[in-house]
């Protein structure tokens, strides 16, 4: 690709900055890497639900707050063993997401079920 294939981009990365919910999260997750997410207004997460546990689980910048610039850009001017620490603080938070939202096979028919009844 011109861009570059993310397959092999995420291997290099210290970091990632998303603001994706579909598939890109997962491979996000793959790099292993700390996440920072950005809460973009026309690329906002389905359920408001979602956005406390994407808050524990990752460094969760909101767009909607007029100052998130000057706060992402002081969150990147910390060292690399800052952040690193930071999201070692957030590690429990992060498996229970990944276990009860993403991986956990026996348990999404029946999440998938509840949403549904609460839309419908």
């Amino acid at each position: 690709e011109e861009n570059g294939d993310w397959r092999y981009i995420r291997a290099v990365a210290d970091l990632i900055v998303t603001m994706s919910p579909t598939s890109t999260l997962t491979w996000c997750l793959g790099a292993n890497v700390p996440i920072v997410w950005i809460n973009l207004p026309w690329a906002k997460l389905r359920y408001d639900w979602l956005n406390l546990k994407f808050k524990k689980a990752f460094f969760y910048f909101d767009a909607n707050n007029r100052k998130w610039t000057d706060d992402l850009y002081n969150f990147l001017s910390l060292s690399k063993k800052e952040i690193n620490v930071l999201w070692q603080e957030k590690k429990k938070e992060r498996e229970i997401f990944i276990k009860e939202y993403l991986y956990e096979s026996n348990n999404a028919a029946a999440k998938a079920s509840k949403i549904i009844k609460e839309i419908l």
